[in-house]
Order: C-alpha cells, then structure tokens, then sequence
C-alpha cells in the first residue's frame, strides 16, 4: 500500500512538473517595446550588440509593407516585405525563441539588401502580431515556411528564394529543408540551430534548473502532443538535412552556451546536399555574423550569388 502511495505520489509530481515545463518553454510570453529603447532596457534585450530600434527605423525607411498568410492549420501570421531596388533573389527570414527579425536579423539586413535580395521578414507563431497560443521548436513551423514560400511564389512570382534562420529559426529551416521544397528554392542559412526540441529542452532544464532533464522528457511531451499538436522527437535536423536536396550554409559560434556547437557539427556531417560549415571562434550564441564577420561575410554573399539559377545582367 505504500510503495503504491509513494508511485502514485511521484506519478503526480511527474506529470505536474511535465505540465509546468511545457507551460513554461511553449507558451507565449509578453513581448516588449521593439522600437523602444526604454522598454528594452528593461528586458533581456538590454546588451544586444545592435540597436533593435534602428533596425526597425531601417526597415520602415526602405519600405516595408505589412503582409499576412494563414497557416495550414489557421492561423493568422504576419510578417513585412521589402522588395529590393534591382533583386537577385528574395530571402525568407525566420527568427529565433522568444526573439524578432529586428534582433536577430537587424545587424545584417542592409548587406542582403545591398547585394540585391528582397526581404520577407517573418513573425514566427505565437510571437508579437502572430497567432498562436504555443510555439513548437520549429515543428509545426516547418510547415509555416512551406506556406510562406508558397505565398511568395504567389504574390511576388517565382524568382529565386532562400531561407535563412537563427536558432529556433535555423531548426525551423532545417527542418523544412526535409520536406519537398519548390524548385526556385535556391538554399538555406542556417545559423545555431538545435537538433530536436527534446534535445535542446533536456539540456536547457538541466542548466537552468540543475534538474536532469531528460526525466521529464516524456511528461512534457504528454502535454506537448495533447495541447500543442506536436511531438518533441518529431523533428531531427540530422535526419532533415540528410534527405536535404538544397544548398546548406551552417553557422555555429564555438562559445555558444545555449545551443551548443556540437548541434551544428551533427547536423553538417548528416547533410546530404551540397554543403559549407563556419565555427566562430568566441561567438556566442546568435553571434557568428557579428563577431566573425570578416570570415563569415564573404562566405553569405558568395553563398548568395553562387546558387542563383541565372547570373543577374552586370554581375559576373
């Protein structure tokens, strides 16, 4: 009777810590004041190397219209188009967890604008304008950037596109790279992805809460597949980028403390397209443009002009 107590005690415990952990790491959470300098001093966007609000300033200058899609499975998510002044291309941006396109993107949006490729700035799900009430680690979202591509080729033709992303963003383009992608996909940056969203959850639990993760694991994914629709070992970048048909540049800073590099190197060697790696030394994480410009700068624009499926008129 009590070693039953004690099962159904501990049962409980489980499933109550499986229920916060997925509250906690899914739901949606308040965002700031993106364009506000005050109001990000009072977030965890406080040191970012860049101005968020001059990114912002930026994208509205150069034009930048609002535009929606509703995903495959209803929802209304939004994001901003801003065409180039003589395009090559056009480059599909997903942000990171808990992040914007102002944050991650805002440092390197003028060069790919520059170099002539149209932008389509993505407000992934359950995140500021979008819908959604839980965020899936790049599952479901997968299928948000097939929907995106799709809209593009609708709206704006058939030109080249490629898709970049950086952290949950990156896991997320990893991810579609799996799928069957429309042949004027011309390519994918991948910047600091996770492997699986157990993966990172499990290693994310146990820094942050000295708990080992990997316990709670099949409880949070009672709730995950019960309440959010999806499954914590769904998706594999190793496994999606070994059925990839597309370029892959991968992008991993050496000292990333939060997705680590091993991730990257994983997903690298499983690629089966053609493919390139930069490992930045002392970049943090997100931080292997910024800090690794020199190395990864020439790398992006090369990486650009050399997969286009036609050489632009007055470009070598």
């Amino acid at each position: 009777m009590i070693i039953m107590i004690v099962i159904s005690t501990l049962l409980a415990v489980l499933l109550a810590g499986g229920y916060w952990g997925f509250q906690f790491a899914c739901a949606r959470q308040p965002e700031p004041d993106w364009e506000s300098q005050e109001s990000l001093a009072k977030s965890m966007w406080r040191n970012h190397p860049i101005s968020i609000p001059e990114a912002a300033r930026w994208v509205r200058e150069n034009g930048a219209v609002d535009v929606s899609i509703e995903s495959h499975d209803g929802l209304k998510l939004v994001g901003q188009w801003l065409p180039a002044e003589k395009p090559i291309a056009t480059i599909i941006l997903f942000h990171g967890y808990h992040s914007h396109y102002l944050a991650d993107f805002g440092g390197i949006l003028p060069l790919y604008h520059q170099l002539g490729l149209n932008l389509l700035l993505v407000r992934q799900r359950a995140h500021g304008a979008s819908e959604g009430k839980y965020i899936t680690f790049g599952v479901k979202e997968r299928l948000d950037a097939l929907s995106w591509i799709d809209f593009h080729n609708r709206t704006f033709g058939t030109g080249d596109v490629y898709l970049g992303g950086l952290s949950m963003g990156c896991s997320t383009v990893l991810y579609t790279a799996g799928e069957h992608l429309p042949e004027n996909v011309r390519g994918i940056t991948a910047d600091c992805g996770f492997t699986t969203p157990a993966e990172i959850l499990a290693l994310q639990a146990t820094a942050m809460f000295h708990f080992p993760g990997q316990l709670l694991l099949p409880f949070v994914q009672i709730f995950a597949k019960t309440l959010a629709g999806f499954g914590l070992w769904e998706c594999d970048s190793r496994k999606t980028a070994a059925r990839a048909k597309v370029p892959i540049l991968f992008i991993h800073g050496k000292a990333d403390d939060f997705v680590p590099c091993w991730m990257t190197e994983e997903a690298y060697a499983r690629c089966a397209s053609e493919k390139q790696v930069f490992l930045v030394e002392g970049a943090g994480h997100g931080m292997g443009y910024l800090v690794g410009k020199e190395q990864v700068k020439p790398a992006l624009l090369g990486f650009f002009t050399g997969h286009l499926s036609q050489v632009p008129e007055g470009r070598p």
